[in-house]
């Protein structure tokens, strides 16, 4: 039902709207809640992290009215609080879309929304996915794609009926797991030690 309103929402605006102008799109993960693309993000084994997705739109048609996007996560690298009957729970699109995110898992994941009666520009907030690092250190790459290919409607649409499909560049964050030092934990018992002591000995006097 969704995919058909979306697809419904397409048509008409390309009905009002044939403007076939070049355009750009960029696709990207932002780890520290500033809006801005991380290409790396350093976390710990079994860590909890939030990525927020953006999309870098132009401007040049009228804004952004709907997106597309498939999620891929080298593995084990994995959404947080998954279960086997919510695998997508902690995936939630920006509050600005007007339609109820659409998500599957066909194996990858596809998040899909809209908005019937906005649009947005610049750097547009798609959906936020809380993730669960893997236990084991290591490099892991989250990456994107358009969901097009493979269904029968547009993902990315300007207002003006503009299709971003072919246009856009997806960019991909590597999610580097890094141990804790195994010394850490020692140095941070003795300062406590010290503190303590210190604390101790200014009371006596």
């Amino acid at each position: 039902m969704k995919q058909f309103i979306l697809k419904s929402l397409t048509l008409a605006l390309g009905l009002f709207h044939l403007n076939t102008g070049n355009a750009s799109l960029s696709v990207f993960a932002d780890a520290n809640g500033d809006g801005v693309y991380d290409s790396i993000f350093n976390t710990t084994p079994g860590a909890v992290f939030k990525l927020s997705v953006y999309a870098n739109e132009d401007g040049l048609h009228e804004g952004l009215t709907s997106y597309g996007v498939k999620v891929d996560l080298d593995s084990p690298l994995k959404i947080a609080g998954a279960t086997a009957t919510d695998q997508l729970a902690n995936i939630t699109s920006a509050a600005h879309w007007d339609l109820p995110e659409s998500k599957s898992i066909t194996p990858t994941i596809e998040v899909i929304d809209g908005s019937f009666f906005d649009t947005f520009s610049g750097s547009v907030h798609l959906f936020d996915m809380t993730l669960l690092a893997p236990n084991t250190p290591g490099s892991y790459n989250v990456s994107f794609k358009n969901v097009e290919p493979d269904l029968t409607f547009d993902g990315f649409v300007g207002f003006d009926g503009f299709v971003y499909d072919s246009t856009i560049t997806f960019e991909t964050t590597q999610i580097k797991v890094v141990p804790i030092p195994a010394a850490l934990p020692l140095f941070a018992s003795a300062l406590f030690g010290l503190s303590w002591q210190l604390r101790r000995r200014t009371s006596t006097v």
